[in-house]
């Protein structure tokens, strides 16, 4: 609810200062209708729990959940050149030396494949998510450096889960993405950190890219 009323805000100010009240309006009334939906939902689901009553398609969806659909609890507060502003969620960017955003893009099975879910975050950066007690058991994606914009760089990439790395990658350059599934099993807070090498700190080709990051029972 939040991040989506603060989407609205700046559209909202330009209306009011073009003397478009109509096209206010619209804003509010979305932002309304979409706050409403999501207290709705929360409702909704307080109430499946408690009469331990739901739908079977519904609880098929959560076998499998987008990390990158997921709001974070915390992330870093900055983030290295060029992301001055971190992105709270779906990031499926990255960014060139002008500040143009150039579509995440890794090389998997030889190819080169331009990823539409993901983060592309910089390094050093850690992104934090809140997972369910005893619910997922995996986290799955593939990592590697920007196929474009990541050759040259060198980074290190950690999953940490409660306070705890849990996987490390060792130094990955420019070369073909790994796949890797770490085990999450019990854990209530999951991090994803990059970290860049100690040759290669500061470096604009430091573009890591968590792809297709993926929750599974």
């Amino acid at each position: 609810m939040l991040e989506n009323s603060i989407k609205k805000i700046i559209p909202m100010v330009q209306s009011f200062y073009k003397d478009d009240y109509e096209r206010m309006k619209v804003y509010l009334t979305e932002t309304a209708i979409f706050s409403s939906e999501v207290l709705a939902d929360a409702f909704h689901t307080s109430f499946c729990i408690a009469y331990n009553k739901f739908e079977e398609k519904d609880i098929k969806k959560l076998e499998r959940v987008e990390v990158n659909k997921l709001t974070p609890y915390k992330w870093t507060g900055w983030a290295p050149y060029p992301y001055f502003y971190p992105v709270v969620r779906n990031s499926n960017m990255s960014l060139d030396k002008k500040f143009k955003p150039v579509p995440l893009k890794l090389k998997i099975n030889g190819k080169v494949k331009e990823i539409k879910k993901g983060f592309g975050i910089g390094a050093p950066f850690q992104i934090t998510f809140i997972l369910p007690k005893k619910v997922y058991k995996k986290f799955c994606c593939f990592i590697g450096l920007h196929s474009e914009l990541g050759i040259g760089g060198e980074v290190i990439f950690k999953v940490k889960v409660d306070g705890k790395v849990v996987f490390n990658s060792g130094v990955i350059k420019d070369e073909e993405a790994k796949k890797i599934e770490v085990s999450i099993r019990n854990g209530e807070e999951l991090s994803l950190i990059t970290v860049p090498t100690k040759n290669s700190f500061g470096k604009f080709e430091n573009q890591p890219v968590w792809a297709e990051p993926i929750l599974k029972k």
